[in-house]
């Protein structure tokens, strides 16, 4: 969908798209709990970014009401903090081994941080996932 955006722009730089790549979605009334250390699966980086569906549709109507900007405009509509209980790099290392550089997940105060950057959507449409998890550390 991208590359065709894009394609399209190339057509009539006119148009003004925004992609929006969406985290995983949940129905408010049943989120599910927050991820665990577990195995690598299919959809592992999906188990860690859920958003519930208000926010997804709140997502999808800030697009739509954005002023108009001639372009193509890609961004990742997800929450700014990853759905787990445990630290990101914990869960990463145990999939990944020592294969990719966690150090941004290990500094002080990005210990949750989602894996996908969000601060565009923010700076672009003003979106923030408002449902986000809550971890209480012991």
């Amino acid at each position: 969908m991208e590359e065709i955006s894009k394609y399209c722009y190339r057509q009539n730089e006119d148009i003004d798209v925004i992609n929006l790549r969406l985290s995983s979605v949940c129905a408010d009334d049943n989120m599910p709990p927050l991820r665990e250390i577990g195995p690598l699966t299919e959809w592992s980086l999906g188990g860690i970014t859920i958003m519930n569906l208000t926010d997804a549709v709140r997502a999808f109507m800030m697009s739509i009401e954005t002023p108009y900007q001639p372009g193509v405009r890609i961004m990742n509509a997800a929450g700014p903090k990853a759905w787990t209980s445990v630290p990101v790099a914990e869960i990463l290392r145990n999939w990944w081994g020592d294969d990719v550089n966690l150090s941004y997940f290990e500094q002080p105060g990005h210990e949750y941080n989602s894996v996908y950057e969000v601060r565009r959507i923010k700076q672009e449409i003003g979106f923030i996932a408002s449902h986000t998890p809550e971890v209480v550390s012991s």
